[in-house]
Parts: C-alpha cells; structure tokens; sequence
C-alpha cells in the first residue's frame, strides 16, 4: 500500500470518527429535548430570567425572515442566471459577474449577513 492510500484511509477513518461523534451529540440533544417539547413551549412568549417561557415571537419571527429572504432571493436567483446563460457576451462582463458569484459562493452566510446588516440597518 503506498503512502498516499494509507492517509486516504486514515483520512477517512477520522472522518467516520468524527461523524459518529457528532451524531452521538445530535441524537443525544434530540433525545433529551423532546421530553421538553410542547405546544406551549414554541407558543408562548418568554419570560425575563424565569423558567416556563416559550419560543413563540422568535420562532414567528424567523420564519418570517426566512420566507420573505426566500420571496426577495428567489426572482433574483432566477433573473441573474438567466441573463448569465442567454444574455452575458463573453468578455468582461461576464468574467466580473463570475468572480463577483464565485466570492459570494466562498463566503460564509453569516459573514455576508454582517456586513449587510451593518450596512444597511446600522
């Protein structure tokens, strides 16, 4: 066996490892947590610094984030691939938007999601 198959396979056996590691601690969470899980708790409202409150405005409030990003994203998605296959010549144009996509692509959501909140709503 040469040197590159024995850290393909090493490579692989820590990444089952930490699979089942992570596996472990979700289906622990789960378990745990869904002793805990009611009506009440995801429609209600919490309650400053006491036990019994729920998760109800929060969990409105972000499905409502995720639908309307969704409603906004959507169009765009649809638009700016469109004009990419049908309408981009080859040339400038289309090698900026390609390297403008592909940095989006590599950033994190989170990061992208920052700079835009501190831009726009700050």
């Amino acid at each position: 066996m040469r040197r590159g198959e024995r850290l393909g396979r090493l490579a692989q056996f820590l990444g089952w490892i930490g699979l089942g590691l992570v596996s472990w601690v979700v289906v622990d969470l789960v378990w745990q947590g869904l002793g805990h899980l009611s009506w009440h708790f995801l429609s209600a409202p919490p309650r400053e610094a006491a036990a019994g409150g729920g998760i109800g405005p929060e969990l409105l409030n972000s499905l409502a984030m995720v639908g309307l990003a969704e409603v906004i994203s959507w169009p765009l998605a649809w638009a700016a691939a469109i004009w990419r296959v049908e309408y981009a010549v080859v040339g400038w144009q289309r090698q900026a938007f390609d390297t403008v996509t592909l940095a989006f692509q590599s950033l994190p959501g989170i990061v992208l999601a920052l700079v835009l909140f501190s831009a726009l709503v700050v």
